[in-house]
């Protein structure tokens, strides 16, 4: 389906980029990334990041005989809260889980008869395509001419008036960047757009969904790229990614801005029944932490998928033979500890190739990180550090910092550095050096960076694991879990514990009655709904 992309082609698809500067390329560079949209979303108590981890076990894997499912969508802390936890128990509708404000269904959670829960897809489902301009209102599809969609919006501005604001479209999407000096417009196509109410349809029809076919009938309707899990009472489980994956015109690299023609549109999507899913596993063991559905599936302009990847640290933290809900309970709680960003890959390294000995005090303070993000740790601080020092130590004299470190660090992820760093890439990015000593020249550089930010004595040097903020409480430490943590038995009348911190409502005692439970790392009992 998705073929591959020569360099020839690459290079041919390069040379007819038209022209743009720096100046022009940084807003649209700043609004792909999305840093203003994230922190004015926080701000505002409404999700602001779109990751997840999910599990699920089998019955043959299950200590009781009956599927678990943990599903912990992470999409940021609020106080108030960004999510709603729910329960709808009447004649036609029977479940209870989580709604996100504005969006009227429940997202996650279970009915008398299944659960279900959500990991964000990570697929490629946009492109950005270049179209020529005739003039300031006309761009060219092919040997078409087409006018560009002006839409006039109205914004209200509190303490202030309205401001209304144009926004342009191209029959691919909302314009991007206007470049003068490539007389063109970039506007981005996605697959989901227009299409987003049948999504909601398809999860309101899984609230009546009593057995896998049920399910799967529903799911392979949602547009939007989702890593779906599901378990029901009949014993079944399985796993489906969802959404519409565009097919592209060969012989264009989706990583650059395609040239808008009727020789260059998507040719359909992926099929439901060619994208990765199953309804068992050998290991009696479903889990995903925003990983790749499939080994074959293509990163295309995805770069954070690698082999160092956190559903590592997920799959870790899982313990070998028969488990229970309390199992699945104490994985939550260690992945929040630990560090995930690498899976910590290349610690041995630095301990290997740290120049004071392997009984030296720098290499007992990352001896003794192990790997664990805990507060106050010396180790996870330096080990940190010296990850940065090293993707700088072997990338930036040859490829620059990509305009922003935000940049940087999205481009070099970890599998590029582990690959690099092992004389594995086609350009020779340790220069000639051993990789002992270029991990030394690493360590050293962070220590150096680390002095000079924290003082000279690295025993002060204290990690802090990031915290939720609550109004009137302490803060709650250990940022990396759930915005929600559901974790269900499947059993006749299904079971679940959760936990939803600081609490779901706007104000009053339900704001913030959860930030205890989480603190404590305690589950309460969800709503309990029965088949009639």
């Amino acid at each position: 389906n998705f073929g591959s992309v020569t360099r020839a082609q690459t290079e041919a698809h390069v040379k007819g980029l038209p022209p743009t500067n720096l100046l022009e390329l940084m807003p649209a560079i700043n609004l792909t990334i999305g840093n203003d949209q994230d922190a004015i979303a926080e701000e505002l108590s409404v999700p602001y990041k779109f990751g997840s981890y999910a599990v699920i076990v089998s019955p043959q894997r299950s200590k009781t005989g009956y599927p678990l499912l943990l599903s912990a969508p992470q999409m940021g802390h609020g106080d108030p809260s960004v999510v709603h936890e729910v329960a709808i128990d009447c004649p036609t509708i029977k479940v209870a889980g989580i709604d996100v404000p504005g969006v009227p269904i429940v997202a996650i959670g279970h009915t008398p008869w299944m659960a279900w829960g959500l990991t964000s897809g990570v697929a490629d489902i946009e492109d950005v395509f270049y179209s020529m301009l005739v003039d300031a209102e006309t761009y060219k599809y092919g040997n078409e001419d087409r006018k560009l969609i002006k839409i006039q919006r109205s914004i209200k501005v509190k303490g202030g008036d309205p401001v209304t604001v144009e926004v342009l479209r191209t029959h691919h999407g909302p314009v991007i960047l206007n470049s003068r000096v490539g007389k063109c417009v970039y506007s981005v196509q996605s697959s989901f757009w227009g299409r987003e109410l049948n999504g909601i349809a398809a999860l309101i029809d899984l609230y009546g969904a009593k057995d896998a076919r049920a399910v799967e009938t529903a799911i392979t309707r949602v547009p939007v790229t989702f890593n779906f899990f599901y378990a029901t009472t009949r014993g079944e489980y399985g796993y489906r990614y969802a959404g519409l994956v565009p097919l592209r015109t060969k012989g264009y690299d989706p990583r650059f801005p395609t040239p808008s023609g009727p020789n260059t549109d998507w040719t359909g999507y992926v099929t439901s029944s060619q994208m990765p899913h199953t309804e068992s596993t050998k290991s009696g063991i479903l889990a995903n932490w925003n990983n790749k559905p499939a080994s074959w599936w293509p990163n295309l302009d995805t770069p954070v998928w690698g082999s160092p990847f956190r559903n590592e640290v997920l799959l870790r933290a899982i313990p070998d033979g028969k488990l229970g809900r309390f199992d699945l309970e104490r994985a939550a709680w260690e992945i929040a500890r630990r560090e995930t960003d690498t899976s910590s890959t290349f610690l041995d390294g630095f301990i290997s190739a740290n120049a004071g000995g392997a009984n030296g005090p720098l290499s007992r303070y990352l001896v003794s990180f192990g790997g664990w993000n805990v507060d106050g740790s010396t180790g996870a601080v330096i080990y940190d550090e010296a990850v940065n020092q090293l993707r700088t130590e072997l990338f930036k004299p040859s490829v620059g910092t990509f305009i922003q470190p935000a940049i940087f660090e999205q481009v070099i992820q970890p599998a590029m550095i582990k690959k690099a760093l092992a004389g594995k890439t086609k350009y020779d990015f340790l220069n000639g050096r051993k990789m002992n000593d270029v991990l030394a020249t690493a360590l050293k550089g962070a220590m150096s960076t680390l002095a000079s930010s924290l003082g000279d004595d690295p025993s002060a040097w204290s990690f802090r694991p990031g915290s939720i903020n609550v109004r009137g409480q302490k803060p709650i430490p250990y940022i990396n879990r759930g915005t929600y943590i559901q974790i269900i038995e499947l059993s006749p009348n299904p079971v679940g514990r959760s936990v939803a911190s600081p609490g779901v409502s706007e104000s009053g005692p339900h704001a913030s009655d959860q930030a205890d439970l989480a603190r404590a790392w305690i589950y309460k009992p969800m709503w309990r709904i029965k088949p009639d």
